[in-house]
């Protein structure tokens, strides 16, 4: 089997945190991959700002699901042990978060600015 050409996204260097989305946006479309960036970050944003364990741990799971898809490997890492219940969001968990939305809004100025 052929080694792949580039790192896949959770490999991507934490000194270019948009080059994962912005290969991904080149492989599958930007339009496609703004749609799952606008997803997650909804997904954060409710699940750090609301007060619903239930929800935070329904929604834990397609967090760190979709988070290590579109290349944010640490923050997928965060949301596993919550989504398995073996641990509460914590203030890393937030930190995590509030980077991963920083990122996809620095994304919809740079790369997704026709979406």
């Amino acid at each position: 089997m052929e080694p792949f050409p580039a790192p896949l996204p959770g490999q991507v260097s934490a000194g270019d945190p948009l080059a994962a989305v912005e290969r991904l946006a080149d492989t599958f479309g930007a339009a496609a991959v703004a749609g799952l960036l606008h997803g997650l970050r909804d997904m954060l944003v409710r699940a750090c700002t609301g007060e619903d364990e239930t929800a935070r741990a329904g929604e834990a799971h397609r967090i760190a699901g979709l988070a290590g898809t579109l290349g944010f490997a640490e923050l997928g890492r965060h949301w596993l042990p919550i989504a398995d219940g073996t641990r509460a969001i914590a203030p890393d968990t937030h930190h995590a978060c509030e980077q991963a939305i920083a990122t996809i809004n620095a994304a919809e100025k740079s790369i997704f600015t026709d979406c």
